[in-house]
């Protein structure tokens, strides 16, 4: 993604944006896969597997923007 006409730490905080964003989505996309190939067979268990990613992205998702928003704020200091 480009960058211009951005002053370089409103570029340094849109690149941490972009960033976070893009680990976030392979930690879920990551997550997702590791419960497929634990091929939960019976219903319960699928069930329980797909509250088991729903609750680990939920919490990824806290993470990740309380992350965005400390460097939002140490960007916005310099």
């Amino acid at each position: 993604m480009m960058y211009e006409g951005y002053t370089e730490s409103a570029a340094s905080g849109l690149r941490n944006n972009d960033m976070v964003r893009e680990v976030e989505e392979r930690l879920v996309k990551n997550v997702k896969c590791v419960v497929d190939q634990a091929q939960p067979t019976d219903a319960q268990t699928a069930q329980l597997a797909g509250r088991l990613v729903d609750s680990v992205s939920a919490s990824m998702e806290a993470l990740f923007t309380a992350a965005t928003t400390i460097a939002d704020a140490e960007a916005a200091r310099s």
